[in-house]
């Protein structure tokens, strides 16, 4: 993982230097915070959860190299890490079940 966070943390910085395209939107201020938070990698559990569900248009348009550069690390980054599922059934919530 520290390659692809490496990877990340690159593809992030040239992104955001400068800020240009639908990243300077005032409502895309979460998203702007997020990349941000890769490119000195400091991101926390809701910066991924963010990243991975915006979509690629919110980074840059269709010709943005830049974006479309970020997007694949994190698209690479899903990949390799798949979200685990989770169950909602009451035995999945308690924990393991005991051998007996």
């Amino acid at each position: 993982m520290p390659r692809a966070r490496q990877a990340l943390r690159g593809a992030a910085h040239r992104l955001v230097t400068p800020v240009r395209g639908p990243l300077k939107a005032k409502e895309q201020r979460r998203v702007l915070s997020a990349v941000r938070a890769a490119e000195r990698m400091r991101m926390t559990g809701a910066h991924w959860l963010l990243l991975m569900t915006t979509g690629r248009e919110a980074l840059g348009g269709p010709a943005s190299a830049r974006a479309d550069a970020f997007y694949k690390v994190l698209e690479q980054i899903l990949a390799e890490h798949p979200p685990q599922a989770q169950e909602d059934t009451p035995a999945a919530a308690s924990g393991p079940a005991e051998a007996g």
